[in-house]
C-alpha cells in the first residue's frame, strides 16, 4: 500500500506510476481479449494480447486530471478500453501518460494507445504464459488473475451531479 506523503494525496497514483516504471518493464499480462462493438452489437474473435495497462470506462473523464474518451456519456451504453500494450517502450507509455495531465484525452493517442468502443469485453489470463499470475488492478484493488467479463448496463444507475464549474 502506498503510503500519501505529506500534501502530495493527490499525486499518489501518478508517484505509484512513476514507482512502477522503475521496476521490471514490461510488467505485462498475456491475455485472451474480446470484445462486442457497441456501434453494431457483433462479438469480435478473441486475439492473445500482452497488456501493460487497460482502462475501461463509460465516462469521458476519470476523475479531473485523466480525460480518457470525449465522445462518452454515462448514460448511452458504451466504454472505452483504451490498452497499452507490451510492445510499447517505457518511454512511449510514460508520453501516453503524461498527455493525460497535459488534456489530451488518452483515446486520441493512436500513436500509442489502441482503443476500442465496446458494451462489453473479457479478458482471460493465458495459463503458462508470461504475467499470467499479475493480479489485475481493478478500480484501484488487486484481483486474482482470472477470466473477467465487463459489461455495461445501461440506464442501471441514476447519477446526481452539482452544475460544472468553469476549469481554469
Amino acid at each position: 500500500k502506498l503510503r500519501w506523503l505529506p500534501g502530495q494525496r493527490s499525486a499518489r497514483y501518478d508517484i505509484a506510476g512513476f514507482i512502477t516504471m522503475l521496476g521490471q518493464w514490461p510488467l505485462s499480462c498475456t491475455a485472451a481479449f474480446s470484445y462486442v462493438d457497441a456501434a453494431t452489437g457483433v462479438a469480435s474473435a478473441p486475439e492473445i494480447i500482452g497488456v501493460v495497462n487497460l482502462i475501461a470506462s463509460s465516462l469521458p473523464r476519470l476523475g479531473v486530471d485523466h480525460p480518457i474518451c470525449p465522445d462518452l456519456r454515462p448514460d448511452d451504453g458504451k466504454m472505452a478500453i483504451c490498452i497499452i500494450d507490451d510492445s510499447k517502450s517505457r518511454l512511449e507509455t510514460i508520453q501516453a501518460a503524461l498527455s493525460m495531465k497535459k488534456g489530451r484525452y488518452l483515446s486520441t493517442r493512436t500513436d500509442h494507445v489502441r482503443t476500442i468502443i465496446a458494451s462489453e469485453f473479457s479478458l482471460e489470463p493465458v495459463e503458462g504464459a508470461e504475467g499470467a499470475e499479475i493480479p489485475y488492478n481493478i478500480d484501484g484493488d488487486p484481483f486474482a488473475s482470472q477470466p473477467v467479463t465487463v459489461r455495461i448496463l445501461q440506464r442501471r444507475l441514476r447519477l446526481f451531479a452539482s452544475p460544472a464549474k468553469q476549469r481554469k
